[in-house]
């Protein structure tokens, strides 16, 4: 059938129809073979190749000899890796992450020793068998890892709920090492022991609730500095200390009164000198 189509087709292009035609068949075979390639399907492309291997052009033979020549050594190295041993940890026993990475890490070093001896002959079958085994051992790693981590996600999460006092369930407990469960029931024990888990201390609550007392007053902030500026009321604590002048006293009722009045003069006379030094009334 695409004997007949190439022909029609060299016909109407008025060309030689024998040479284009098994030219055309050709293509044909080789794009059913590296369909069958893409696909994964060595086999159905083994079997196009033998039925083809007398249609095929120089060109297109060449090409579909190298594509299942790879093929082949990509299937040998799967298969090879596939059965080198790779330590896995058992779902039904606890995940000790530590311990298993090492052990996949030496189970790595020997297969990758175990390819090189054995293919020592065959350096393109040695080097696609060790990118199989560095992509096997690698993904193994990774999923230990990422197990690792959602188990103790799950972990957290659990502990985190208020008031909790249950262990996990089981499906995670049985997972779990002998250290790990440990610290789990210490921490629910404590959970148990303190009823207003997962709620702000006491001592916050009564913070958040109590009114903001202002600070106590200060008469004196912002007081003018001595010497005061006038008509600045000061407390009197902090006024310039009175001036007292003794006045003499006399057994003669004259005299007497002439001192007095000398005095109250000097006194005067002294009180609006201080108004003029300070700019302050005092009297």
């Amino acid at each position: 059938m695409a004997d007949n189509a190439a022909r029609e087709h060299a016909r109407a292009a008025n060309g030689d129809p024998d040479a284009t035609a098994q030219a055309a068949v050709s293509s044909v075979w080789r794009n059913a073979i590296e369909s069958a390639l893409a696909r994964g399907d060595a086999g159905a492309a083994g079997t196009l190749h033998r039925r083809a291997i007398d249609v095929l052009g120089p060109a297109d033979a060449a090409i579909v000899a190298n594509q299942r020549k790879a093929a082949q050594e990509n299937l040998t190295g799967q298969t090879y890796t596939a059965e080198l041993p790779l330590p896995v940890p058992n779902p039904t026993e606890p995940l000790d992450a530590e311990q298993v990475l090492v052990a996949i890490d030496a189970a790595h070093q020997v297969a990758t020793l175990q390819n090189a001896a054995e293919f020592a002959g065959n350096p393109s079958q040695q080097a696609t068998n060790k990118h199989f085994i560095d992509v096997r051992f690698g993904a193994a790693k990774r999923d230990v890892v990422r197990d690792k981590a959602d188990l103790d996600k799950q972990v957290a999460d659990w502990l985190a709920q208020p008031g909790q006092t249950e262990r996990p369930p089981l499906a995670v407990w049985v997972r779990l090492s002998g250290r790990e469960r440990r610290g789990i029931d210490e921490t629910l024990a404590k959970n148990a022991m303190d009823p207003g888990v997962g709620e702000p201390p006491v001592s916050s609550q009564v913070a958040s609730t109590s009114p903001k007392v202002p600070p106590p007053f200060d008469i004196y902030e912002n007081l003018p500095k001595y010497p005061f500026e006038p008509n600045v009321l000061v407390p009197w604590e902090l006024q310039k200390p009175r001036i007292y002048i003794p006045l003499r006293t006399s057994s003669s009722s004259a005299s007497a009164k002439r001192r007095r009045s000398a005095d109250a003069d000097w006194s005067s006379r002294g009180r609006h000198r201080l108004e003029r030094s300070t700019g302050f009334n005092r009297w």
